[in-house]
């Protein structure tokens, strides 16, 4: 093979190791813009991705933010919530089930997780899959429900694996 080919093999060969360092695989960028939203009452921050939840606004009592989508097809709720204050994370979660089978329809209990101080739901009411999760403190507790169309289930899983709530230290 003359020298100048075996040249370009090995610039090209060289230029591949760079641009695809695990053995193949393209580098995974973090090119998803994240943003925040902190409440000051309630002593939390909403981290998530622009690029999926594009349109937000803050909640009519400053308890929280709402976030959709860019076809408003979900909603994403995180708020404070005062109402919370001396209850269990499974009596809360009660009270917030008991608030919507009145309205119309059973709902169906997916997967639940329980601890002293938070608790995480996943059930599906009519047509929207909807995922609870809940921190609470002593006077009040913060909560992020997320509701998708049954039929999105890859929105509620990006939503479940990108939105991220921070807190204050305590």
């Amino acid at each position: 093979m003359p020298r100048r080919i075996m040249v370009i093999l090995a610039a090209a060969l060289l230029a591949l190791s760079l641009a695809f360092p695990e053995g193949g695989k393209a580098p995974v960028e973090d090119s998803a813009a994240f943003a925040r939203y902190c409440n000051p009452v309630f002593r939390f921050c909403v981290k998530y991705p622009e690029s999926l939840l594009p349109h937000q606004q803050v909640l009519p009592d400053s308890s929280g933010i709402g976030l959709q989508p860019y076809d408003r097809s979900a909603l994403v709720t995180v708020r404070g919530d005062r109402q919370a204050a001396g209850k269990t994370p499974r009596t809360y979660f009660a009270e917030q089930l008991d608030a919507l089978t009145p309205l119309q329809g059973q709902l169906s209990l997916l997967d639940t997780l329980y601890g002293d101080d938070y608790y995480e739901a996943y059930f599906t009411w009519q047509t929207e899959s909807i995922f609870h999760q809940a921190f609470f403190f002593d006077e009040y507790c913060v909560i992020m429900i997320a509701r998708v169309p049954t039929n999105r289930p890859i929105l509620l899983k990006q939503i479940r694996e990108e939105v991220k709530l921070e807190f204050e230290n305590r």
